[in-house]
């Protein structure tokens, strides 16, 4: 028994790799927040780094300096409320058994509050060294591969300076040159593999548009 079948013609799909040009959706341009000697360059171009991983770190060593100081003030003016508290609670029993007078426990008062506010302030002036200790180490905002740097080891930075471009590897885009004859065969939503010879890295891309 012999079975017999029509023969049509039909277009096939050709398998080819094409090279593209990587652009990245989202980039960022990171700078100094603050002025600074540079220490540390934990990066170099082409580089993939995570969100949070150490970009470049200022020295800190007067910063250090000064956090040490204010500490040593903060335990200072303590011992001077604890002093100045005392003081009051002596002229307050002296005062209602009439052994002293009024003003005397009202100046002790006083400077029982002004001790207070020495600290308060010694306190608030340590945040703002801490913050700036902080932001003494550079970090990168987001996931993503070093693109630029422009700082080195050494170097003086400005406040504001732009030291890092960083593009964001959640959203990549690659344009890629195609034949006329190769359209037929793609269309927009179409899943296709993708090859980052730069980032070691194989991945499916959609086709956002032709």
């Amino acid at each position: 028994m012999v079975v017999t079948a029509n023969i049509t013609r039909e277009i096939i799909s050709e398998n080819q790799s094409f090279i593209g040009l990587l652009q990245y959706d989202k980039t960022s341009n990171v700078s100094a927040d603050l002025a600074g000697l540079v220490e540390e360059v934990s990066i170099k171009e082409g580089k993939k780094v995570a969100k949070g991983d150490l970009l470049v770190q200022l020295d800190t060593e007067i910063l250090e300096q000064e956090i040490a100081l204010k500490k040593n003030e903060i335990k200072q003016a303590q011992i001077a409320i604890e002093l100045a508290e005392k003081n009051v609670g002596r002229l307050k029993e002296l005062l209602e058994k009439m052994g002293t007078s009024e003003k005397n426990y009202d100046d002790a008062f006083f400077a029982f509050q002004d001790a207070q506010l020495e600290k308060k302030s010694a306190e608030l002036e340590l945040e703002q060294l801490l913050i700036k200790k902080r932001k003494s180490g550079i970090a990168a905002p987001f996931e993503g591969v070093i693109l630029a740097k422009n700082i080195e080891v050494g170097d003086w930075v400005q406040q504001g300076k732009q030291l890092v471009a960083i593009g964001s590897l959640e959203n990549i885009i690659v344009r890629v040159p195609v034949e006329e004859s190769i359209l037929r065969f793609v269309n927009p939503g179409q899943e296709i593999p993708v090859t980052i010879n730069a980032l070691n890295k194989e991945l499916n891309g959609t086709i956002l548009r032709i």
